[in-house]
């Protein structure tokens, strides 16, 4: 049985609402191998405990640039508005239309 560590990160936050929390609420002097060592000491349970909420963290946050990127004026807006003119021009088919049939 580990012995549990030091608690660095107590929250009950969602992925979403920590994703959007400033670092000045964390101890920032703990470094990443710090972090490494601690994860090293935890069951295999809690480690897959950790994994899922980082990759559900990571979710929220790649979906919240997604929407940001292809907002008016987003980094991908230029690029959805040449898909939109390949559709109107019929070079393109909407996905929802399915492929073409022969």
């Amino acid at each position: 049985m580990t012995t549990p560590g030091p608690t660095y990160f107590e929250s009950s936050e969602t992925p979403a609402e920590a994703s959007s929390t400033p670092n000045q609420r964390y101890n920032t002097t703990v470094t990443l191998p710090e972090i490494q060592r601690a994860i090293e000491t935890l069951s295999e349970d809690e480690q897959a405990q950790l994994a899922t909420w980082v990759a559900d963290r990571h979710s929220v946050i790649w979906d919240a640039e997604i929407e940001r990127d292809f907002a008016a004026g987003g980094a991908g807006s230029a690029l959805l508005e040449n898909v939109r003119q390949q559709v109107r021009s019929g070079k393109s088919r909407p996905f929802t239309e399915g492929p073409r049939r022969a």
